[in-house]
């Protein structure tokens, strides 16, 4: 899904990375996949790296170059932030990273690093160059062998932009993202956590204590595991 983001448009696609796995995973897996996607093209795609703690005059400057992906690897501060917006709204794809819990508040907490006198602005400027956020934690897989992320999923859609921009409606975006899961393919963290314990990836124990909403998500649970299960192709065949 973040894949998708990244190749529908130069629009911002920022990544939550869990604290216990490097940041840099998936915007630079985003890149690479834009660099295999472009080598198809006959245009020529310049891919820039900004490191998590580039000057920002070195930062700006890229955008002089022209370049069709700029990853940076953190929105620390407003400037850098400012930077991006101005390279989406510019034609860029940008791909960054930002340590924030879920979706929401990487939202709320870009919009909070900016003065209070230019957050209504950032909100609209943010609204308009977002094309997803992906959050993702990292859970131990229930047969022990390695881990498995659990991933929450914003895309832009005219709902979300105006969810965005209104700063009394933007934590309403968790609700929307559950609601709009069949027809936009977004997700919370508890949805696909639902699914990695139904499908038996992890345990219910690991996904209870990832999730943020405990009470919620041991409610969407006892109503998941009360449903009747549905026999396999193989189970339901004549002679089985």
């Amino acid at each position: 899904m973040s894949r998708a983001a990244a190749t529908e448009g130069a629009d911002a696609v920022l990544v939550r990375p869990p604290g216990y796995f490097s940041a840099a995973v998936s915007p630079a897996s985003l890149a690479d996949y834009y660099r295999a996607v472009a080598d198809a093209s006959p245009v020529p795609v310049l891919v820039y790296n900004i490191p998590k703690y580039t000057h920002l005059p070195i930062a700006a400057g890229l955008l002089r170059q022209d370049p069709d992906v700029i990853l940076i690897g953190e929105m620390r501060d407003a400037e850098i932030i400012d930077t991006a917006l101005k390279a989406a709204e510019t034609g860029h794809l940008v791909i960054s990273t930002l340590h924030t819990p879920d979706a929401v508040t990487t939202v709320s907490r870009i919009v909070s690093m900016f003065p209070p006198e230019d957050q209504e602005a950032t909100r609209v400027r943010l609204s308009e160059a977002l094309q997803a956020v992906v959050s993702q934690r990292l859970l131990p897989r229930a047969d022990g062998h390695g881990r498995v992320a659990a991933v929450e999923i914003l895309l832009s859609t005219g709902e979300v932009r105006e969810l965005i921009k209104d700063a009394g409606r933007t934590a309403e975006l968790h609700e929307y993202i559950q609601e709009a899961r069949d027809e936009y393919g977004m997700q919370t963290f508890d949805q696909h956590l639902i699914d990695l314990v139904a499908d038996e990836v992890v345990t219910y124990e690991a996904a209870l204590a990832a999730t943020t909403h405990p009470a919620a998500f041991e409610k969407q649970m006892r109503a998941v595991r009360r449903r009747p299960r549905v026999p396999t192709p193989a189970e339901a065949a004549p002679g089985q």
